[in-house]
């Protein structure tokens, strides 16, 4: 057991002990502990026709002790108390032993000033350790409610972190799903503009032949022809360049066979048979 708790109980025991009326008993005689003062008893004296005081108690060995707290003076003849001190924790006999004889050589007085001055200083530091264990009693009862306190404020943020894991756990999963619907949109959004940039250009291009279709539907025969003669003399100047760049030696028979083709394909797309016909051989007559 700690010292602590043996103070602690002691403190107890001392309070238990005054609310039962019980005191330590003391004998002057060497200042010595001889037990638990437990009950007065008074109990009648036939030789001196008078009622006696008996002290009852417990040793500090748990043996029942009993003796007179009174004697007889054998030189006066009267009855004198015993007791030489008394407070509310403890009784001083001057008696040496439990004998009940009442003779001079079976007591111990105080007849001087620094025995009572000795016993005085007994019961102060009594009632100082008394107030020591008030103290530590209170000091005792503020740690436990602090303790108590920090217990429910562990509990308390123990529950706090685990909303919160909860929390982010639950938000990261979130997260993650939006993140993945943000790539699926901004996918779909980039396969929406490729459509469209693709939709747009075909759009540009009908636009296109139908202006050039427009245009020739608007012009003359020799405006058809003279447009076809530009980008055919256009068609074989850029031929023309590439073969320079690449260094390469063509046959010219193989070029006007080429521009002939060429010629054939484009005429097939006027929407007059007969002068597209025409012009095709003028065309080629002039390429030969």
């Amino acid at each position: 057991m700690s010292k602590r708790s043996v103070v602690l109980n002691t403190k107890k025991m001392l309070h238990a002990l005054k609310e039962q009326d019980c005191k330590l008993f003391v004998r002057v005689d060497g200042f010595r502990l001889v037990g638990i003062l437990t009950k007065i008893r008074r109990e009648y004296d036939p030789q001196i026709g008078k009622d006696r005081q008996w002290g009852m108690g417990i040793t500090l060995n748990g043996e029942v002790f009993e003796e007179p707290l009174d004697r007889k003076n054998p030189k006066t003849g009267r009855l004198e108390t015993v007791i030489v001190r008394e407070t509310p924790f403890l009784m001083i006999t001057a008696r040496k032993t439990s004998d009940p004889k009442d003779d001079d050589v079976n007591f111990n007085w105080l007849p001087h000033q620094f025995h009572l001055d000795a016993m005085k200083e007994l019961e102060d530091e009594l009632v100082a350790q008394q107030r020591v264990m008030n103290r530590l009693d209170e000091e005792y009862r503020s740690l436990q409610s602090k303790m108590d306190m920090i217990k429910r404020d562990a509990t308390i943020a123990v529950e706090e972190n685990n909303n919160l894991k909860a929390t982010v756990d639950f938000q990261s999963r979130r997260l993650l799903q939006l993140e993945r619907e943000w790539q699926e949109l901004y996918t779909l959004l980039q396969k929406l503009r490729a459509q469209g940039l693709e939709v747009e250009g075909e759009l540009a291009i009908e636009v296109k032949r139908a202006l050039e279709k427009g245009r020739e539907k608007a012009m003359s025969p020799h405006e058809i022809r003279m447009k076809k003669l530009k980008e055919d003399e256009e068609e074989k100047q850029m031929i023309e360049r590439t073969i320079a760049r690449k260094q390469t030696v063509v046959d010219v028979d193989e070029i006007r066979e080429l521009i002939k083709d060429e010629i054939r394909k484009a005429v097939a797309t006027v929407s007059k048979p007969k002068k597209s016909s025409s012009s095709m051989e003028e065309l080629l007559s002039k390429v030969e």
